[in-house]
């Protein structure tokens, strides 16, 4: 899966488009790269159907682990449910992530070469992502 992607629509247009009722996201400028460690805008969802834009910090590491070196930046869907890293969140902690489109990386000889790819109309769509919760010391 992808190591960068693209959010350049706007957040007012986000929130008409997935129909938002909670905003918590103001300061998440558009960007035509998004890397991991970097903020991003993402969709949860309550358990009474809320839909809220919120601010994660992308990269994964379960609240569980006690000195966190590396998280992760992507999971298996087939094998997510079942990996002990992802497992509680894949079943618990789900969220939409609103994307334009991502990279995928090609080798042209010695060259590493970036491929967006995207939906052919250039229409904003979601990705499935896990969160969970830590603070930064």
């Amino acid at each position: 899966m992808c190591g960068r992607f693209a959010r350049t629509v706007p957040i007012q247009r986000i929130i008409k488009l997935y129909e938002i009722e909670q905003n918590l996201v103001e300061d998440i400028e558009p960007s035509s790269n998004i890397f991991p460690g970097e903020e991003i805008a993402a969709i949860v969802v309550d358990e009474q159907g809320k839909r809220s834009l919120v601010k994660f910090k992308w990269n994964f590491i379960p609240s569980w682990v006690k000195e966190p070196k590396k998280g992760q930046i992507n999971a298996r869907a087939e094998t997510a449910n079942q990996k002990p890293y992802f497992r509680e969140s894949s079943q618990k902690r789900r969220t939409l992530i609103v994307t334009d489109g991502f990279y995928e990386w090609d080798k042209k000889g010695k060259e590493r070469v970036s491929i967006y790819i995207r939906i052919k109309s250039g229409e904003p769509f979601v990705m499935a992502g896990v969160y969970d919760f830590r603070t930064s010391k």
